[in-house]
């Protein structure tokens, strides 16, 4: 298995980065194969979460069960 890139994103206004339909804190997951400037697979995002610890507490969690 392939590591993913793993990172918590802030969304503050609502689609202003992402088609979110909530403010708060999301996960975003990238697949790690890079070539180049481009990556293989478009971002996944979870989320929304209240706070940035609970969102980054998912991330960890991934990591830890090696599902990244």
């Amino acid at each position: 298995m392939q590591m993913a890139d793993l990172e918590v994103l802030r969304v503050a206004c609502r689609g202003s980065f992402i088609d979110a339909k909530d403010d708060g804190y999301y996960v975003a997951v990238r697949a790690g194969l890079r070539f180049g400037n481009n990556r293989d697979a478009g971002p996944r995002f979870y989320g929304p979460f209240s706070t940035a610890a609970q969102a980054s507490f998912l991330a960890v969690s991934v990591h830890a069960l090696g599902l990244s």
